[in-house]
């Protein structure tokens, strides 16, 4: 993991050797969380204590994939092996939705717009984005027909630009 600071790119510790294949990132003041979906796991880094995983309890995500803040400070995991999105609080209790569409299968990146005041989810099988607000079905946002081929990964600008990385035409796309 590294970060990037006044145009100093900066690897993150990691004395102990607790990252192995991270998935996603995403930071909130001075911490960072990091997924790995393969092991189940996901980790929070500051500074003063470094690496330490998370406890996992029952609703726990099986395979964390995307990792994304909301408005408020939640923290939504993406989990591609059974398609949910768990909210994690600040109060450390969790809540999870499967979430269904014929076209939600690989559920890859999320991230969220405060303009739209929801999630965007990329599904990197399907061709597909997915507008997602909590407790409602999922909404297409974006598909094959507005030229997407495999969407990846997914970014919103300061403005409300949205980016994706889009692995089956090898360029970002901007909408």
């Amino acid at each position: 993991v590294f970060t990037y600071t006044e145009d100093v790119f900066a690897r993150v510790p990691d004395p102990g050797k607790k990252l192995s294949d991270i998935d996603s990132i995403a930071a909130r003041g001075d911490a960072l969380f990091a997924s790995d979906g393969a092991e189940g796991k996901i980790f929070l880094y500051r500074d003063e204590t470094g690496w330490r995983e998370l406890p996992r309890g029952k609703e726990y995500p099986p395979h964390p994939e995307g990792l994304a803040f909301d408005d408020t400070g939640n923290l939504a995991v993406l989990d591609e092996s059974d398609r949910s999105v768990s909210i994690l609080r600040e109060d450390g209790t969790l809540s999870r939705e499967f979430l269904k569409h014929p076209l939600f299968q690989t559920p890859e990146g999320i991230i969220f717009h405060p303009r739209l005041n929801a999630f965007l989810i990329t599904d990197d099988t399907t061709g597909a984005i997915f507008r997602y607000e909590l407790g409602k079905p999922l909404a297409l946002f974006a598909d094959t027909t507005d030229g997407l081929r495999f969407p990846e990964d997914i970014a919103v600008a300061p403005n409300g630009d949205i980016a994706v990385t889009d692995n089956g035409r090898r360029e970002l796309v901007f909408f």
